[in-house]
């Protein structure tokens, strides 16, 4: 007997299938594509303002839907019937496709990211975090005693918060998109960049230097950050700014910034002395 969809079953389904062919939104669509009418929008890898992706999906007994990228030349014409063949056929992807419902909880958590932020207050510069690592409070906010800092996606979108505690705790909002994503605060020209792991760092590389910086969060994010970064601005200079673990059996830190240099053929720059904790 053929299974009946229902509405969420459905949307989680045609999502999945949407990422497997590669056809990967910048912008959450889930509630979009709720309406039943084609929708336009910008996919990952196109020029901003491009919005070479398109969809749409029918709801009913048998939902049946269209999605496609207009410049990569994709055009599935998608069946609830079949989206276990449709999924077993596509060509292989460099990455595992996301579950479906991991998808709907990174756009539900991107929207409560975003409402939380405009919540939020400028940091006061006498919070004892920034205090202890001597840092500016530039491009972070406070909400209560916790320092609030935004993840956004190479278009400037927040898709998770990262919260600070006064002592130095920190934690990201839960279920919430964190590879790709990064920190950044604007320097006085975009022409030279550093990247690297901690926002304490880089925010300590942008009072010294007085260049653009973007924090990766965390040593595996330094590739795909940095990839997307070089993409999009493939005239400036970067420099990747290494966490030396020295003081670990393997120093991830380095390892993970001459991997991510390489990547995108950037600068290189290891501190003498051994990485304090971000």
């Amino acid at each position: 007997m053929m299974k009946c969809f229902q509405t969420e079953d459905a949307l989680v389904a045609f999502l999945s299938s949407m990422d497997a062919e590669g056809v990967v939104p910048t912008q959450p669509i889930a509630q979009d594509l709720l309406s039943g009418a084609i929708i336009r929008f910008d996919c990952i890898g196109d020029r901003p303002g491009s919005r070479n992706g398109f969809a749409v999906l029918n709801h009913g007994k048998n939902p049946y839907g269209l999605f496609g990228n207009w410049k990569t030349g994709v055009r599935i014409q998608w069946y609830a019937s079949n989206h276990r063949e449709l999924s077993r056929h596509s060509g292989p992807r460099p990455n595992q496709p996301l579950r479906p419902d991991k998808i709907i909880l990174q756009e539900k958590t991107a929207k409560k990211a975003a409402s939380l932020w405009n919540k939020c207050r400028p940091a006061d510069p006498a919070h004892p975090y920034l205090v202890r690592k001597a840092i500016q409070s530039e491009c972070i906010g406070q909400l209560g005693d916790n320092l609030v800092v935004p993840l956004i996606d190479i278009d400037g979108n927040i898709w998770n918060l990262q919260f600070i505690t006064p002592d130095g705790t920190k934690r990201f909002l839960k279920g919430g998109r964190v590879n790709g994503l990064f920190w950044v605060r604007p320097g006085p020209s975009n022409a030279s960049t550093c990247i690297g792991e901690g926002v304490a760092t880089m925010a300590a590389i942008a009072d010294a230097t007085d260049r653009t910086v973007v924090a990766a969060f965390s040593a595996s994010n330094l590739v795909p950050v940095a990839t997307l970064v070089a993409e999009r601005y493939p005239s400036i200079d970067i420099t990747l700014c290494a966490d030396n673990d020295q003081h670990l059996v393997q120093n991830v830190g380095l390892e993970a910034a001459k991997k991510a240099a390489a990547a995108v053929d950037a600068w290189l720059a290891v501190a003498e002395r051994m990485a304090c904790d971000d």
